[in-house]
């Protein structure tokens, strides 16, 4: 009976490691060819625009300083052409344009100053290349 243990743990030891070794070789291929077909998970390329400083609307009676920040997480260096609107119902009018070059995972914010606004107006903040668009509403 105490040899018949012993084989059984034995045996209990050896199917143990033979179904880790049978994993580790098997998950290796697989996980490999998931990788070839673009099927792991993946960090996906992003930019974020947003404000980092913006007078309330009652304070607008004289020019105001505003703020927005570029942060690159794209995974590579990337050239931001910006442009910075002024619209209204009388059309609309460029108060800043410019580009900046961001390292990955770098972030820029540019200082931006809103001239007086006597009629309702909105304030767009764009990134044309990438899609992107943030706005505040100013004046009255």
């Amino acid at each position: 009976m105490a040899i018949l243990r012993q084989y059984a743990f034995f045996a209990a030891v050896l199917a143990l490691c033979l179904a880790a070794a049978l994993v580790f070789f098997i998950y290796q291929p697989v996980e490999r060819v998931l990788a070839e077909l673009n099927l792991t998970p993946q960090n996906e390329p992003l930019t974020e625009l947003y404000f980092t400083g913006i007078l309330p609307k009652a304070s607008l009676e004289s020019a105001a300083p505003f703020s927005f920040t570029i942060h690159n997480l794209e995974g590579r260096r990337v050239d931001y052409p910006y442009t910075v609107l002024l619209e209204s119902q009388g059309g609309s009018r460029i108060i800043d344009s410019g580009t900046v070059s961001l390292e990955d995972n770098g972030s820029a914010s540019m200082q931006e100053t809103l001239p007086v606004v006597r009629a309702a107006s909105v304030v767009v903040v764009g990134l044309p290349e990438q899609g992107l668009s943030i706005h505040f509403s100013a004046g009255s």
